[in-house]
């Protein structure tokens, strides 16, 4: 692998905030010199789009609703942590 897997924890609740900095610096084509990030920090730090779609199970009436709109969110995605 071109990277190496760093174990770390990031906070569901960041999770959005970062991802979208990481979308501004690769959008931009910021490199290391002007932000101080790695492309190794950005593939440890990414998390994708699973896992953030904000919905609440106890906002539904039911498990049916629930499943269909979190699964038009994350468009079949999901992610599986990385062990090194």
């Amino acid at each position: 692998m071109k990277y190496k897997i760093e174990s770390q924890t990031i906070p569901k609740e960041l999770r959005t905030d970062i991802n979208e900095k990481i979308i501004h610096i690769i959008s931009n084509n910021l490199d290391k010199e002007k932000t101080g990030i790695t492309k190794n920090d950005i593939f440890n730090s990414y998390t994708g789009k699973g896992g953030l779609h904000n919905l609440n199970y106890n906002d539904y009436s039911n498990y049916y609703a629930y499943k269909k709109d979190k699964q038009e969110i994350e468009q079949g995605q999901f992610f599986t942590p990385y062990h090194s």
